[in-house]
Formats: structure tokens, sequence, C-alpha cells
């Protein structure tokens, strides 16, 4: 938050010598009169919401984290949508509006939508043209991007990324480090979790995955599997997991314990992806 206060020199020492400063009392209660907790304020704009009602520009009246006083942020429908706590913010033409809710440090950049009742905290971000709606939930470290969207139920959180035209909904969740890209779907109860990834054009989850002693093994495609952020085909999993893992210093036991995931997700893969293309 921005300061309350400013310092003044005075004549007063501290016993080793040190200058001491007055605080600016009057300052203070200005401050306190002025702003009343509040760290932007509404101005009128010409934009509307997709229902017509009125969006508003929201200006800083105090300065934190990136935000300077009197800058100029995106849009809000009311107060309601941006909180006065935290270093939560929306820049640029992001707008937040019906009963979406950015708070805590939630950040909105580019074109970002906040709408429905979709939530925007912690550190969760939401850049370009992604949307956050329904009841989605982004909060962590999450981050949407590109033309990345959350809605229904589906929760990005941990350090979970969806990008490109990738969807997570229904009750679908992304965590971890796991990653959503390309036209990749996350829908039903499916989880991506660990170093997970779903890539792929009419990928839709039930996503597969197994949690290892060190990575994940992730079905990410109709071909490929993905471990510790490494995606290739079946075929060349079976051939180099070994050499991957000397180079990760996976332990000989870890080696054959992926050596095993590997088997054990190539012989389900069937009845996954045949489940996902029913969904296509």
């Amino acid at each position: 938050m921005g300061k309350k206060y400013e310092l003044i020199k005075s004549k007063l020492l501290t016993l080793s010598g040190k200058p001491l400063f007055d605080y600016m009392v009057v300052k203070a209660l200005e401050f306190l009169l002025q702003h009343t907790g509040k760290k932007y304020k509404l101005i009128e704009s010409e934009l509307l919401t997709p229902s017509g009602k009125p969006l508003f520009q929201i200006k800083a009246l105090i300065r934190f984290d990136k935000v300077r006083e009197n800058d100029l942020g995106g849009f809000i429908e009311s107060e309601k949508n941006l909180s006065h706590d935290g270093e939560c913010w929306v820049y640029e033409d992001g707008q937040v509006y019906e009963n979406g809710r950015v708070s805590e440090n939630g950040q909105i950049f580019e074109n970002g939508r906040v709408s429905g009742d979709g939530l925007v905290f912690g550190n969760g971000v939401v850049a370009e043209n992604g949307r956050v709606y329904g009841k989605g939930r982004v909060s962590g470290n999450g981050y949407i991007r590109g033309n990345g969207q959350v809605f229904e139920y589906g929760q990005v959180f941990g350090n979970g990324r969806v990008s490109g035209d990738g969807r997570v909904y229904g009750k679908g969740r992304v965590a971890g480090y796991g990653q959503v890209s390309g036209y990749g779907q996350v829908s039903g109860y499916g989880q991506v979790f660990g170093d997970g990834t779903v890539v792929g054009d009419n990928w839709k989850s039930e996503v597969f995955y197994v949690k290892g002693s060190k990575h994940s093994v992730c079905l990410s495609s109709y071909t490929t599997l993905t471990i510790g952020g490494i995606t290739r085909t079946f075929k060349e999993w079976t051939k180099t997991f070994k050499q991957v893992g000397k180079e990760d210093k996976y332990t000989t036991e870890q080696i054959k314990e992926y050596g095993k995931l590997i088997k054990f997700a190539i012989a389900h893969a069937p009845s996954v992806i045949e489940r996902n293309k029913t969904k296509v």
C-alpha cells in the first residue's frame, strides 16, 4: 500500500547522535481523510458490459506494487469487482464485471476478462485474451494467457498454466506445474498435477496421469507422454527413458520405476483415448 506519512527533519538527535525525524501528522490525517482506506477511484467511461451496464475506469489514489498514484488502470463495473486491499490491480484494457472479483495480489493484464462469478486471487494472473467466468477460479500462482479460458467450476492454482486455446471447465483442475496449451481441454473431473501437460488438438479429459516419485507421467495427447516437462511419443520414451533418467540424475531405482510407469501408461492409453474421442 502507499505511505501514510512522510518524514521531516527535526533538531533532535538520538543518544548516539543520529538525527530523529518528526512524523508529519497533518499529512497522515489528510491521507486518511482523502482516501478512507481506498486505493483507487472510479472514472466514467464509454465502455459497457455485454449486458449493457456501464464500465468505469480505475485511477490509483496511492502508490503500491508497480502502480503509481494517478495511474489509470483497466475497467470494472463496480468496486465489488476489485478489492481495495492487497496489491491486486486491473491493467490496460482488462475488464472485471458482473460478480467477477479480483483480490489479494491478483492481476489482470491486456485484454483479460473476469466475469460471472469468476475469482482471481492469491497471485493469480489473467493476461492477453484470457477469460475467467462462470465459477472459474484462478489462485496461487495460476496463470491464464493467450486465449485460455477457465469456466464452470474449473480451477487453476499452484503454478498451473493455461495458454493457447486451452480450456479448463466442468470440475477440471490444473495445479502444481501442470500446463494446458494448444487446443488442450480439461473437463469433467479431469486433473493435471505435478508436471503433467495436456497439449494438441481435440484432447479433452478425463486426463490420465500417474504420479511417480520424482515427476508425473501424463498422457498429453493421443500419441505422446509428458514427463518432467518433456513431451515425446510412446516409442521415443520407451527407447530413451534410461538416458533421460541419467541426464536428470535419477537413481537406478527411479529409472526402473519410470520404465514401469511408462509401460503402464502406454498399456492404458487406448481406453483413455477412446473415452476422450467420444467427447470431441
